[in-house]
């Protein structure tokens, strides 16, 4: 189990290689390229979830840790390509308030570098 990272235009993308991000299957690596990317002091990352199907409660811990890490030191989070599925889960629990879902990278790193340079 792994995650990619890539870096584009204006930021890091993540991308989970599993459909279903659990405590035990998928989460575990994007944790660490998340956990990653707050050590390095990102300004704008982006996770890819268009390959995925179902998240736990596990992976809702880890985006707000995440997010909480990286706004620490001015930078911020985006979740990108989600299934309507996933981003019903991510819209009912708290991290729909803190972090930016959207349709495409695209957007999500308009989104990331719009915020960047508004401060």
């Amino acid at each position: 189990m792994s995650a990619t990272v890539r870096v584009t235009r204006g930021g890091v993308v993540i991308t989970p290689d599993q459909e279903r991000l659990t405590a035990h299957r998928g989460m575990p690596a994007v944790r660490i390229r998340l956990e990653e990317a707050v050590a390095e002091r990102k300004k704008a990352v982006a996770v890819d979830f268009s390959g995925v199907e179902y998240v736990d409660s596990s992976m809702m811990g880890v985006l707000i840790d995440a997010f909480k890490g990286l706004q620490r030191h001015g930078g911020q989070l985006c979740v990108f390509g989600a299934s309507e599925t996933v981003q019903e889960v991510l819209k009912n629990t708290v991290v729909s308030d803190l972090i930016h879902i959207v349709s495409d990278e695209r957007t999500a790193i308009n989104v990331l570098t719009r915020k960047r340079r508004s401060r």
